[in-house]
């Protein structure tokens, strides 16, 4: 992970979303590629339930880091989807 709050986090194979997640409870932007429309779903969700403050501190509060770490603001979430009809594959 980026040691500049702000800075981009890129996971091709997004899955469920935990780099995501982990990302935006240290302040950093996150852009996921998944193809798999259940995982997609289930990032979704998890993407939702950190929007919410309480759930936002509760669960950076439950990291193992210096609070020096932890950006003052949480950052942006950033979504965007786009699907393609079809795959190159």
């Amino acid at each position: 992970m980026s040691p500049r709050e702000r800075a981009w986090v890129l996971d091709p194979f997004a899955g469920s979303g935990t780099t995501g997640i982990a990302a935006n409870l240290l302040g950093r932007r996150f852009l996921g590629v998944e193809r798999e429309e259940n995982f997609l779903k289930l990032a979704r969700e998890r993407r939702r339930e950190i929007e919410n403050f309480s759930t936002f501190d509760d669960l950076r509060s439950r990291l193992k880091m210096p609070p020096a770490a932890f950006p003052r603001e949480p950052a942006e979430l950033v979504l965007r989807e786009e699907f393609a009809e079809e795959t190159p594959f």
